[in-house]
């Protein structure tokens, strides 16, 4: 269904943001400057789940259009967010760039057609490199490289630092409330339409309701349902615990250190700069913990940190150390955090009105990557609470974005898999 290109606000609702994450902040900023009121509940306090254990990283290096585009939006939001909001000594992302390298013509070739994708979605900043040029602009990768791609807009970001301004531009404004410590445990729901949720610190009423609480996404829109409705639908999200490793920089000189891209290497180990270490990380599948506790984020999985030589912080470290001899040569590992993800079969977001609750929307997934999308995932949220329900298309400043990757119906999701996922 095709709407208005450009909704007006003519009639200002109430919504409840539950979630006070990067996303959370997202979204009651852009629906405050919508016009609508927002109050934003959430369980324990600003940034305090996935967004402050994320390796925090934005790219627009993506797979699918669509994908591509909306977070090359975010990207260029976060570059104009100090400005925007009067805090120019406030650096919203640092745009290092994301590197690809490759090894073998096979991955080569896959990254090439990756790249013409990117081009032909607009993304003109990124850039196919020979081998040669690679290790010559970033050679703490191994000179036997072939290729890859670079984009330099690319880069990371500081998400409690994000929060922590965007909620301190939030609370000047009369129409907006942050409850922080009000976990959601109830919904007070009338038919179809859920009027208020319930939190230890009263309830909260709304016109829309919006969950933003990524891994605690499927357990907060299991309160909104009854038994019958949990039978037929869950949102397809899983919480999926991701570890990250600190290395010591050692001697590395201060402005090469600092200046390095995040880069992902052939395997799926990665490395970027973070705070005077250098993070790295290796995705190895660990189990759905469906019934994690605050704390839980914080407990690295027997085996999975970095004390012996058959860590995973270590195996991270040998193969990091395949592609950089660089790295290899480090002092050694410091550290290791843990959190949850919020993992989507495909890797794009669930972005949608609820299936039974007709005034309740979800927004959350995708593999972790929530950081990268939150400016982008909040306009469509905007749009979404300005138009209503079973819209297949977004037009956001004259451009036309499909919302089928994002739909919650199976039946309407397309069921394209973004091949990127780092």
């Amino acid at each position: 269904m095709k709407i208005d290109p450009n909704p007006q606000v003519s009639n200002p609702k109430q919504v409840v943001v539950i979630g006070a994450g990067i996303t959370g902040a997202m979204l009651s900023y852009k629906l405050l400057l919508a016009g609508h009121r927002v109050t934003c509940v959430e369980a324990e306090h600003i940034a305090s789940g996935s967004s402050a254990r994320s390796a925090a990283c934005v790219r627009a290096q993506w797979g699918t259009e669509t994908n591509v585009r909306a977070m090359h939006r975010s990207i260029q939001f976060y570059a104009k967010l100090s400005r925007i909001l009067g805090c120019q000594e406030v650096q919203m992302i640092r745009q290092n760039g994301y590197l690809y390298p490759c090894f073998d013509e096979e991955s080569l070739n896959v990254r090439r057609g990756l790249y013409e994708l990117q081009r032909q979605a607009g993304l003109e900043e990124v850039e196919f490199l020979d081998g040669k040029e690679l290790h010559e602009r970033f050679p703490h990768v191994n000179k036997e490289v072939l290729g890859g791609t670079f984009c330099g807009i690319d880069g990371f970001c500081e998400p409690q630092k994000i929060c922590q301004v965007i909620f301190d531009w939030c609370k000047v404004d009369p129409g907006f409330e942050l409850l922080q410590h009000a976990r959601v445990i109830g919904v007070d729901r009338q038919r179809n339409k859920a009027s208020a949720v319930v939190t230890p610190q009263g309830r909260i009423g709304g016109d829309v309701f919006v969950n933003a609480t990524n891994a605690w996404a499927p357990r907060v829109a299991a309160l909104f349902h009854d038994e019958d409705e949990k039978r037929r639908w869950a949102i397809p999200i899983h919480p999926e615990k991701r570890v990250l490793h600190f290395l010591e920089k050692g001697g590395w000189h201060q402005k090469q250190f600092d200046a390095l891209p995040m880069t992902i290497f052939p395997s799926g180990a990665y490395c970027r700069p973070f705070t005077g270490d250098l993070m790295i990380g290796w995705e190895e599948e660990l189990p759905p913990e469906h019934h994690f506790s605050h704390s839980d984020q914080d407990v690295v999985p027997s085996g999975y940190g970095h004390e012996d030589p058959d860590s995973h912080g270590s195996r991270t470290w040998v193969e990091v150390a395949r592609w950089s001899e660089v790295i290899g040569r480090l002092p050694g590992i410091k550290a290791t955090s843990s959190g949850y993800y919020g993992i989507t079969p495909d890797r794009h977001h669930v972005i949608d009105y609820d299936l039974f609750v007709e005034n309740l929307i979800h927004v959350a997934g995708c593999s972790g990557h929530g950081v990268m999308s939150a400016p982008f995932n909040a306009d469509v949220v905007t749009y979404l609470v300005a138009v209503g329900r079973g819209v297949d298309v977004m037009y956001l400043n004259d451009e036309e974005f499909s919302l089928l990757p994002f739909a919650s119906d199976p039946i309407r999701r397309t069921g394209i898999i973004d091949p990127t996922h780092l």
